[in-house]
């Protein structure tokens, strides 16, 4: 009778090994990776927080440049409006008078003296038959009670007043508005002319002390 045995089969070193590379990352790797998942996703959302907190500020400033503009150009619309009533009314004052003809000097002067300086630096007497220099004094002295506004002379030979006036935007800018007066003659279509309506810089200006120019040196 064969009698059989059981062979007991002992694992060696090699196969400890395989064992041992077959167990995975363990616990500990997972934690490390979950800490730099974590890690990356807080960056991430950090930079995503500070992207967007910069779209607001330059949305707002934005808004708040848009608003500024339009409030400007309404206030500079509702000027205009009283300008060009003040501009009606001398035309039709200029008419009255140039119909009843009795333009006396005496007349004149008074009117001349009411327009204040601007009048006078026309350096121009009036005349009973000077359509424009009646009407533009008419003119001035309407505008006069106008604030906000200044008259300076259109040219070095043109007597023809311009009218200047701005309004604040914020941020140091500025919407500034030229207006002309046109001659009696063509007032009666329209009564004046815009000559520039745009945004400047209304910053205060300060000189580089470093690049004055010395005077009376040489």
């Amino acid at each position: 009778m064969q009698r059989r045995y059981a062979t007991l089969m002992l694992p060696t070193r090699g196969g400890d090994k395989k064992m041992a590379n077959n167990k995975g990352i363990g616990a500990g790797g997972s934690s490390v990776l979950m800490v730099f998942v974590v890690l990356c996703l807080c960056i991430f959302g950090t930079l995503s927080l500070l992207s967007a907190n910069a779209d607001l500020v330059i949305s707002n400033k934005t808004a708040a440049a848009a608003e500024g503009y339009y409030r400007a150009d309404a206030e500079a619309e509702r000027l205009l409006a009283r300008i060009d009533a003040c501009l009606f009314a001398a035309r039709q004052e200029t008419q009255e008078a140039l119909l009843a003809g009795d333009f006396s000097q005496e007349a004149l002067t008074r009117l001349s003296e009411q327009g204040q300086d601007y009048l006078r630096s026309l350096a121009k007497p009036l005349s009973a038959g000077d359509a424009n220099g009646i009407y533009y004094h008419f003119a001035v002295y309407h505008l006069a009670n106008v604030e906000g506004i200044m008259i300076i002379r259109g040219g070095e030979n043109d007597f023809s007043p311009v009218i200047g006036f701005s309004r604040e935007i914020g941020g140091e800018r500025a919407l500034s508005v030229r207006i002309g007066m046109n001659a009696y003659a063509d007032a009666a279509l329209k009564r004046y002319a815009v000559l520039t309506w745009n945004t400047v810089d209304d910053s205060p200006w300060e000189p580089d002390e470093n690049s004055q120019i010395p005077v009376g040196e040489r």
